[in-house]
């Protein structure tokens, strides 16, 4: 289906340009394309994480409940509930990919041990709400702009 959307954009791009100023397309796509990016990288270290979970975890995050999330940009911070507390979450996707939590499992096992359930929950829902509908709305709205730029 992506695939099929960014051969979309592409004839879009290509019949917007025979009609209209290159150095105006070209601005615009250097901004898609780094925003593009973001969303890569970001959808890259989810799925990365989620791929490193052991199948345990993996299972047993389906059932955690994040409360909140908060992304700066770099990380994405999310509240946590655990079964007795909330824990401090967080994946970070630049300057470099990491990510932590406030929980006994994670803390006893480190970064190395892989991501705890809390991380997994936090990673599916940034994946899962965020950045895959981040990434169809900006083909969508890219289609939208080039076509409406040709009338």
């Amino acid at each position: 289906m992506r695939h099929q959307t960014h051969k979309s954009i592409h004839r879009v791009a290509q019949r917007w340009l025979l009609a209209n100023d290159a150095t105006s397309l070209n601005r615009l796509l250097i901004s898609v394309q780094e925003y593009r990016d973001e969303l890569v990288l970001s959808e890259g270290t989810c799925t990365a994480l989620i791929a490193a979970g052991e199948s345990r975890r993996v299972d047993r995050s389906e059932h955690v409940v994040v409360k909140s999330t908060r992304y700066d940009g770099n990380t994405v911070h999310g509240d946590v509930q655990g079964a007795d507390s909330v824990y401090q979450t967080r994946i970070s996707f630049k300057p470099r990919r990491a990510f932590n939590c406030s929980c006994p499992d994670q803390s006893r096992r480190g970064a190395r041990g892989g991501p705890c359930k809390h991380v997994l929950a936090l990673g599916k829902l940034w994946l899962r709400e965020h950045i895959n509908p981040a990434i169809d709305t900006m083909a969508d709205r890219l289609i939208g702009i080039l076509e409406h730029s040709e009338l």
